[in-house]
């Protein structure tokens, strides 16, 4: 009489080498999900009848969930404020600082846009991080200080109220996005500064939200 079942070698059936050579990857996506999900019902069934039969069911351990790659805290953060909110930005990702000058605004509304300016010739957009972070709209101030954030695909412009500092933070007083379960938005992470908790954010993000 048996004993106990083991499901090792139950997970999935190796498939034939055919003529073509051809291997695993060949096979379609939506095809190997219709399997896996016949499969995962009939060991869901052989569960049951082991119990009904009073076997052992020796079932196969979950696979490990899949690991997502960190996102690297490359360098200090520069560190700025937003009404009585911080936020940074990886020194990396910020081109230069500028003082505020004329925003030329666009002739397409979009909300989160405030317009363009042009530097050196350039023409830049404007992004309104305030209204990415909810928070009220303000006329932009002489004394408000313009971000200029560039990463490989795009190059854009920010205001802030000011620039408080530059910080080097260690390893471990950074959480990047993945940590956070942060599948959506635009922070790159989370970064403990001088005992505050301030988002990084992540010029690609920020720019695929709003352009």
């Amino acid at each position: 009489m048996l004993k106990s079942i083991s499901a090792e070698g139950l997970a999935a059936p190796r498939k034939a080498e055919s003529s073509s050579g051809a291997n695993e990857d060949d096979v379609d996506e939506e095809r190997r999900k219709q399997l896996e999900s016949r499969l995962q019902l009939l060991m869901g069934e052989l569960a049951q009848l082991c119990t009904d039969l009073g076997v052992a069911w020796d079932a196969p351990a979950a696979p490990p969930p899949p690991t997502r790659p960190s996102v690297a805290l490359e360098g200090p953060l520069l560190l700025a404020r937003l009404d009585d909110l911080d936020l940074a930005f990886h020194s990396g990702d910020v081109a230069e600082l500028v003082r505020l000058v004329e925003i030329t605004p666009s002739l397409e509304a979009r909300k989160g846009i405030l317009g363009y300016i042009n530097l050196r010739g350039q023409a830049l957009v404007v992004i309104d991080l305030r209204h990415l972070l909810d928070l009220p709209p303000c006329q932009p101030d002489p004394d408000h200080v313009m971000v200029i954030l560039e990463s490989k695909r795009t190059r854009f412009a920010t205001v802030v109220n000011e620039i408080v500092d530059i910080f080097d933070v260690a390893p471990a007083d950074f959480q990047d996005r993945h940590q956070l379960d942060l599948s959506r938005g635009f922070l790159d992470g989370v970064a403990r500064i001088q005992d505050t908790l301030v988002g990084v954010l992540n010029p690609s993000l920020v720019a695929q939200v709003l352009l």
